[in-house]
């Protein structure tokens, strides 16, 4: 502007243009102007206070040919009453702010996803007509979930900014520009001169007063932050603060998942209070000094060094009746990058809120690796009641060991907020409702307490089954109830012991299987019943005892099949029948041995056959007898050895004929006696007799044969009769 001139204030308001009479305000970078601006009116000027409010507003600085023009909006207006028939004028008194101003009149509860912090503000602000102009040079993370929480869209926008480290900046033109970095900035007065004295000379552009400003800071910033993926990772992160020695200025958590991203946060809020704890501060009567733009300082004072400065604050104060014009400022150096604090409130839930699991089109359950699932809460009108409503939300599991549950869809669910933060919400329970009533009927079973899971996925056609344990408390009627869907399968590391007070009963409509790695005891005081309606098959590795201290009976409708691989020892001290109405057959691999201690007796109504594939050795200590019926037939593939230490005596009431298909030898080793009490008939083809002497007996009739001598010895007479020639030699020959 040029220097020389008086500046002034108009307004356009309304269709018209008003003289400022004075003017009060302030402009900071990230946050918007506000002025507040006295006029006078004439009665008949038709300003309606009801009618301005939120109505577009222009103020103009001129000063010669040059001019300033801030648009923004009527926020505040009060317009004094004037006497009747009074034709002076009247006061109004407004506060013009930027259009942005407005956002903080809207308060909202809703849920963004999957945005970066620069995208929600563009939509956040520019649902006010308000233009977002983002000049960032930096790029940033999207937010799985972010929530507004009953603030208002300036201060959710503010405080989205702050935490990334973004400054804004409202323009003339009432844009919202968005800056990380000094290209943000712009030109603004050009070069200003330091002028002590200037302050008594405000028609022209000038510094008058500058120096530097302190405040007191923190030394170090410190971050801490938990990873729950990556529970060992050290997410320790600080900063050196602007203030030597300064103290610690520590937060928890820091709202991080990584540690580079902690140290970046941590940089930015040092870098913040840098900010504030050394800054260019001064006064000027320059007019076009605004926040966010670049003037160049000539001829500074002591301590201050010429160069480019941005201004970060400017403070108005004008009145058109005062004879003097300036403004107050604050500034850093241009190659600054200017870092907001963190200031604006966050809000946040100190009380649990319900929601509903929510999930894909049909399914029942919806978990990721970590068991979150997806929550959609009432108060949220934007969102769709799907798998996109929200981010993964854990679930509080019950702590004992290991245990778990995942909710269903559907389900309303309590949920608290971690440190309060609305953006992280854990689901710390199930509640019902009059859609999802409790599973029992209260409050008339109100004594009983159950664990209930349904089937998934539900059966669309046919009620759907469930898993259960259920406690009922009732006095007198106490029971613990549990049913499994389909298996059911438990597993007990060490002991088990079970104890029935009464009556046990167990159906098994299937199979069963039993194994037992060790020992099996059953101990059953009564008695012991099994029933098995097909085939019992027991297969034992090792030995079986069964001790019975009575009788044992055992029925066998049909066949008996005992099947021994090793020896078998059968010992009964009283009598052992074995009746067999038909057939029966003994198949011994190897030998046979019974022992009776007295008689020993075979009886067969009809045949007794026995079939020997080797040799047949028949010992009696005392007699041995045997009795047949009729006829006894006896087949010998190979040799017939019997041996009686004593005698050996064989009878048969009738008729006895041994036929042999070779040999038939008879040894004695004392005496051979074949008696015929009737007769005795030898019939051979060739029959000899070889012994030292031997002897045939008919009554008083004998003949002795012995080596060289045969004595025939007859009571009556000896006849020898022969058909042919008969010789008869003899050295000696005697007859009596």
């Amino acid at each position: 502007m040029a220097t020389e001139d008086p500046l002034r204030y108009f307004i356009e308001l309304g269709g018209a243009t008003y003289p400022v009479k004075t003017i009060t305000g302030e402009e900071a970078l990230s946050r918007p102007y506000r002025f507040e601006i006295t006029l006078q009116v004439e009665p008949t000027d038709a300003l309606d206070p009801d009618a301005l409010i939120f109505t577009d507003a222009t103020v103009t600085l001129t000063r010669a040919a040059d001019e300033r023009r801030i648009q923004g909006v009527v926020t505040q207006i009060k317009r004094a009453a004037t006497r009747k028939g009074n034709a002076g004028t009247g006061k109004v008194t407004l506060v013009l702010e930027p259009r942005l101003a407005t956002a903080r009149h809207r308060v909202d509860i809703r849920i963004f996803r999957d945005k970066s912090a620069p995208e929600i503000v563009a939509e956040v602000i520019g649902a006010h007509g308000v233009t977002v102009e983002p000049r960032l040079v930096g790029s940033y993370v999207k937010r799985p979930y972010c929530v507004q929480m009953r603030e208002s869209d300036l201060d959710f926008a503010a405080r989205l900014l702050e935490d990334e480290g973004i400054f804004y900046v409202v323009d003339d033109e009432g844009r919202m520009v968005l800056g990380d970095f000094t290209s943000a900035y712009v030109e603004g007065p050009g070069t200003l001169a330091f002028h002590h004295d200037s302050g008594l000379h405000e028609n022209r552009d000038a510094i008058f007063e500058v120096g530097w400003a302190g405040r007191a800071t923190a030394g170090k910033v410190s971050l801490r932050d938990f990873n729950p993926e990556r529970p060992r990772l050290d997410m320790d992160v600080s900063a050196k603060g602007p203030t030597a020695w300064g103290p610690e200025w520590y937060d928890y958590p820091g709202e991080y998942e990584l540690p580079a991203q902690g140290q970046a946060k941590a940089n930015l809020r040092a870098a913040a209070l840098a900010c504030v704890k050394r800054r260019l501060a001064g006064r000027s009567t320059a007019g076009r000094m605004a926040t966010g733009t670049i003037f160049s300082l000539l001829d500074a004072p002591s301590g201050v060094a010429d160069g480019a400065y941005v201004l970060t604050k400017v403070v108005h104060a004008w009145d058109r009746t005062a004879s003097s014009f300036s403004v107050a400022f604050e500034a850093l150096p241009a190659d600054v990058v200017y870092r907001p604090l963190c200031e604006t409130h966050v809000p946040t839930l100190p009380n649990p809120l319900t929601g509903f699991v929510t999930g894909p089109a049909g399914a029942d359950i919806h978990t990721d690796a970590w068991g979150r699932v997806k929550v959609h809460f009432p108060w949220d009108r934007l969102q769709p009641k799907d798998d996109t409503c929200s981010h993964w939300i854990p679930v509080l599991q019950d702590n004992t060991g290991r245990s778990s549950a995942m909710p269903r869809i559907g389900w309303e669910v309590l949920c608290q907020f971690l440190e309060g933060d609305p953006d992280r919400p854990v689901i710390l329970g199930r509640v019902f409702n009059a859609a999802d009533p409790f599973l029992e009927e209260l409050p008339i079973r109100k004594m009983r307490t159950s664990l209930h899971s349904l089937t998934s996925p539900r059966s669309t056609d046919k009620p759907s089954g469930y898993n259960m344990i259920r406690f009922d408390d009732l006095a007198g009627a106490q029971e613990i109830h549990v049913h499994a869907q389909k298996d059911q399968n438990i597993v007990v590391a060490n002991n088990q012991d079970e104890k029935v007070g009464n009556v046990e009963q167990r159906t098994v409509k299937g199979n069963e299987a039993i194994r037992i790695g060790a020992n099996e005891t059953i101990n059953v005081t009564d008695d012991s019943a099994s029933k098995v309606d097909g085939n019992l098959t027991v297969n034992i590795g090792g030995n079986r005892t069964a001790t019975i201290s009575a009788s044992q009976t055992d029925t066998v409708h049909k066949d008996h099949t005992i099947s021994i691989g090793g020896s078998h020892l059968r010992d009964t001290h009283a009598d052992d029948n074995v009746a067999v109405e038909q057939n029966m057959t003994e198949l011994i691999a190897g030998h046979v041995f019974e022992q009776s201690g007295h008689t020993n007796a075979v009886t067969a109504g009809k045949t007794s056959t026995l079939v020997v594939g080797g040799s047949i050795v028949e010992i009696g200590k005392l007699n041995k007898a045997e009795n047949t019926e009729k006829v006894r037939n006896e087949t010998v593939s190979g040799l017939v050895f019997s041996k009686a230490d004593e005698k050996h005596a064989s009878r048969a009431e009738e008729s006895r004929t041994t036929t042999v298909a070779g040999d038939y030898i008879g040894v004695s080793l004392k005496e051979l006696l074949l008696a015929g009490l009737e007769r005795l008939r030898i019939e051979s083809t060739s029959t000899t007799l070889s012994a030292p002497e031997i002897t045939l007996k008919v009554g008083d009739t004998e003949i002795h044969l012995k080596s060289g001598r045969i004595d025939m010895k007859a009571p009556s007479e000896i006849t020898i009769d022969t058909q042919q020639a008969n010789n008869l030699a003899s050295t000696t020959s005697s007859q009596n």
